[in-house]
């Protein structure tokens, strides 16, 4: 370039490097991304509604009727229900897993039959009445997704991650 010229590159490198570096490893970004999902999940479960924002399908009446506290699902508290063991953790340097180790997580999830494993049938109290049945069926109740406003709140997070970042704030 003949005449006179200015290197703007000097003025910007920290900015990009900061920004190269926070990309690459976006931890903090991750964590911030994974208590949102946290605690969206235990206030979808609290208000008994799937990440779609559907309801979950009603108990069985005769359970409901005879049902203490906050059920299998909701009661919080070390020897609570599912709400209290939903975790987030890394999967690597670039993703997060919510979830939860219960073993009947995945019956809640996506719903199922149950059928005796050794008996002949399954026995089990509902109401006053004492049931024998060859099998139950567990209606879906998803309490793991992303709804909506997670999908716009964990933008407005990579934002402000992308935006620290450009101000030289480090990840």
């Amino acid at each position: 370039m003949s005449g006179a010229r200015l290197t703007v590159i000097d003025q910007i490198s920290d900015a990009l490097r900061s920004l190269t570096m926070g990309l690459q490893r976006p931890r903090a970004l991750l964590v911030n991304i994974g208590e949102l999902l946290v605690q969206s999940t235990r206030d979808r479960m609290f208000a008994e509604q799937s990440p779609d924002g559907s309801d979950w399908p009603a108990l069985n009446p005769l359970y409901a009727a005879t049902k203490r506290g906050g059920g299998m699902l909701r009661e919080a508290g070390m020897s609570g229900g599912l709400i209290s063991t939903i975790v987030w953790q890394l999967a690597g340097d670039m993703a997060i897993e919510v979830g939860t180790s219960r073993i009947y997580g995945a019956i809640h999830q996506l719903g199922g039959v149950i059928r005796p494993k050794t008996a002949a049938a399954l026995v089990f109290q509902l109401g006053a009445e004492l049931v024998r049945v060859q099998s139950v069926t567990i209606p879906a109740r998803p309490y793991l997704g992303i709804s909506p406003a997670d999908g716009e709140d964990m933008l407005d997070l990579a934002t402000d991650y992308v935006d620290g970042l450009l101000a030289g704030r480090t990840a």
